[in-house]
């Protein structure tokens, strides 16, 4: 039989290095930032304006917070054997829309001088494309703005 005690012991060393792992995730940065806060903000007030119309095929319906990190949702309007069929299959197309997609995204955000600050003292942004059935076509993740 476990006692009381020994249990509740346990358990507090089981979650305290989850909260570590937070804060360390939270600031890491020089100037002891709470990135994770910083995201919060940034998704609460983007989230305003949503949707966000990019183009005719695509639009930002949903940016969350978790811990330090941005998760940006672009719905397309297309699925994916629309794609395939305007490919012709051609997986190395696909692959190259994919490119110019992360490398516009990369750009825009980069580009931007908050959204720049963001990721340099230690936040991240993920993009996560998705097509009008629900299935992922790509995610993609910015980390830095080198």
């Amino acid at each position: 039989m476990i006692k009381p005690m020994h249990a509740i012991t346990a358990t507090v060393l089981f979650i305290l290095p989850i909260f570590s792992f937070a804060n360390d995730i939270c600031f890491k940065n020089l100037i002891n930032e709470d990135m994770c806060a910083h995201a919060n903000k940034i998704a609460s007030e983007a989230g305003k304006s949503l949707p966000i119309k990019l183009n005719d095929n695509m639009s930002i319906v949903s940016i969350n917070a978790i811990l330090n990190k941005l998760l940006v949702v672009a719905h397309l309007n297309y699925n994916n054997s629309y794609l395939s069929k305007v490919y012709n299959g051609d997986v190395t197309l696909e692959n190259k829309l994919k490119s110019v997609m992360r490398n516009y995204s990369k750009s825009s955000i980069c580009s931007n001088r908050q959204m720049k600050a963001f990721i340099h003292l230690g936040g991240e942004i993920e993009y996560r494309y998705v097509f009008s059935d629900g299935n992922i076509f790509d995610t993609y993740a910015i980390t830095n703005c080198e």
